[in-house]
């Protein structure tokens, strides 16, 4: 998915530049049969091709967009200290994401404590963004790399919750504790989905300007 927008980018670029993309394998001194495979996605886009083509300066492109994209990433949730995870059904913030993440990624906001009078409470575009793969959820199957981990789990009653997962036992139970807790369960499991990352709201620069990531 990454390698596709990064391609895509270039393309639209060079249109846009009115140039020709055997011109600008010249200029950045390779082949363009080689440079034809890094547009169509066979060959890998380096550091080295990407620094020469930020330097054309025709182009408009960046360094870091090419080799780090830029990526919509729905925030399909949050969810405080021992607290279950509560979905949000109509609208949902979409933010960001300066890294590389798998189609069907979503992520849960961490928003600390609950309570708004201590100390350790978090604004919603203050939290911590942890990031799901949603395979998991829609086909109801358990992530082999989940085990020993912190994942997002449902549990046979429908709620939904995030915290270190066991393996499975005898009778097909798993020992989970919830996140920022020491609740400790014993509990069947629907699905679980491996946490694939995580994001800090206060570490991106532009945050405070993405209106839709101010909810209470």
């Amino acid at each position: 998915m990454v390698s596709a927008i990064m391609n895509d980018k270039i393309k639209d670029a060079i249109k846009a530049a009115g140039m020709q993309q055997k011109e600008v394998a010249k200029r950045i001194g390779i082949n363009e049969i080689h440079f034809s495979k890094v547009l169509n996605k066979r060959v890998s886009l380096t550091p080295q091709m990407a620094e020469k083509l930020s330097n054309i300066k025709e182009l408009q492109l960046e360094k870091k967009e090419l080799l780090f994209p830029s990526l919509d990433l729905e925030i399909a949730g949050q969810f405080w200290s021992g607290t279950k995870v509560e979905m949000f059904k109509f609208d949902r913030p979409i933010l960001k994401i300066p890294s590389a993440i798998a189609p069907g990624s979503y992520g849960i906001n961490f928003r600390a404590n609950k309570d708004v009078d201590t100390n350790y409470s978090l604004n919603f575009n203050q939290g911590i963004i942890y990031v799901f793969n949603s395979y998991w959820q829609k086909n109801n199957k358990i992530d082999p790399l989940c085990f020993k981990s912190v994942a997002m789990i449902e549990r046979d009653n429908g709620d939904l919750a995030i915290g270190w997962i066991s393996e499975p036992d005898s009778k097909n139970k798993f020992y989970f504790t919830t996140l920022h807790s020491t609740i400790t369960m014993h509990i069947k499991v629907k699905w679980a989905a491996i946490c694939s990352g995580t994001v800090n709201l206060k570490a991106l620069p532009d945050i405070d300007e993405n209106e839709s990531m101010h909810i209470e």
